[in-house]
């Protein structure tokens, strides 16, 4: 879809995307208003949610381990009455343990005039995750 045809809801989403695919720190950050939280799923997994300050300190420490990181959107769903737009989307990257290829559904809530992000969920491939960034960790603990 041509930018000039984006609402401003799908704008702002697909700006997050754009800000991994830059693979820029500042650029992941913002579309995020000040109060913004990230949370992964499934639960299973164990993570936190994550205000901006702690999703920053986090990821700096993810980056440097990817990569040519590209996400690829599949799909895009908008809820304007919610303000809310839902991805499909398959990320790539290289790493020093191999290719990464991992599938996501990302939800993104907006605030009521869809200028910024309040709220991020990402749901993962668990058994893909849990297997890579285990092997990732050992690799990483063995470069110590």
């Amino acid at each position: 879809m041509a930018a000039e045809e984006q609402s401003p809801l799908l704008a702002t989403a697909i700006s997050l995307i754009d800000g991994y695919n830059s693979w820029s720190m500042d650029a992941i950050m913002a579309p995020r208003a000040p109060n913004c939280t990230q949370k992964v799923y499934p639960l299973r997994l164990d993570r936190p949610a994550m205000g901006n300050d702690e999703y920053r300190q986090y990821f700096v420490g993810v980056m440097d381990q990817f990569k040519d990181y590209h996400l690829e959107i599949l799909e895009a769903t908008e809820d304007t009455k919610q303000h809310r737009v839902v991805f499909h989307l398959q990320g790539t990257a290289k790493t020093a343990i191999g290719d990464y290829a991992n599938e996501f559904f990302v939800s993104t809530q907006m605030t009521e005039d869809d200028g910024r992000i309040v709220e991020i969920k990402e749901f993962v491939d668990s058994g893909y995750s849990m297997e890579f960034f285990a092997k990732l960790r050992a690799y990483m603990a063995g470069q110590s």
